[in-house]
């Protein structure tokens, strides 16, 4: 099992990918380019593009930032619960 706080998933490989589409759901929506969010979250782009794709874990640091700068709870970025819903929040606020 992961050990990430919220995450029911049977593997790291799962929960890459549940996280990895969440970052890239919530990049999308508020309208910012990748390279915006990878400088904010200090990691490189192309680690930011493997992350999305569910091929690289994201750093908890990272993590943690993503989730403030949309202003998701961690747990909801690391729960497999709906994604859309995550995103309704983020489309109605301002970028």
């Amino acid at each position: 099992m992961n050990t990430l706080p919220g995450v029911s998933v049977g593997t790291t490989d799962e929960a890459n990918k549940i996280i990895g589409r969440k970052i890239r759901l919530l990049r999308c929506a508020s309208g910012e380019e990748l390279q915006t969010i990878a400088q904010f979250a200090g990691i490189d782009q192309r680690d930011l593009q493997e992350i999305e794709a569910g091929r690289k874990a994201c750093p908890l640091p990272c993590l943690i930032k993503i989730a403030q700068r949309y202003d998701v709870p961690l747990g909801d970025m690391t729960s497999p619960r709906s994604i859309p819903s995550i995103c309704q929040d983020v489309k109605s606020e301002p970028v």
